[in-house]
């Protein structure tokens, strides 16, 4: 018998598909991930300069951007409610 997973009803967003404003959401993000030292951050963290570093350039950030986790590039497809549950991990932070 053959595997039969279905299709998943939602795809990740591909790497050239994530705008600048997706891109912020992403950023604020890596603030909750650093302050909370989650195991994923150092996927994410190299997407944001240490102050006074220059900026990436987009060859750069989409090498970085594509190694974002799935579930991030889904989630990324609903902007406001992803927005929102970012939001709420930094209001927990505080």
């Amino acid at each position: 018998m053959k595997d039969q997973s279905p299709e998943p009803r939602i795809l990740p967003l591909k790497v050239d598909e994530l705008s600048d404003d997706l891109i912020a959401i992403i950023v604020r993000m890596i603030t909750v991930n650093r302050a909370v030292d989650s195991r994923e951050q150092d996927v994410l963290t190299d997407l944001v300069p240490d102050s006074g570093a220059t900026t990436l350039s987009p060859a750069d950030k989409s090498e970085l951007l594509a190694n974002l986790p799935e579930i991030v590039r889904t989630m990324l497809r609903h902007p406001d409610l992803f927005a929102r549950q970012v939001d709420l991990g930094v209001q927990l932070l505080a």
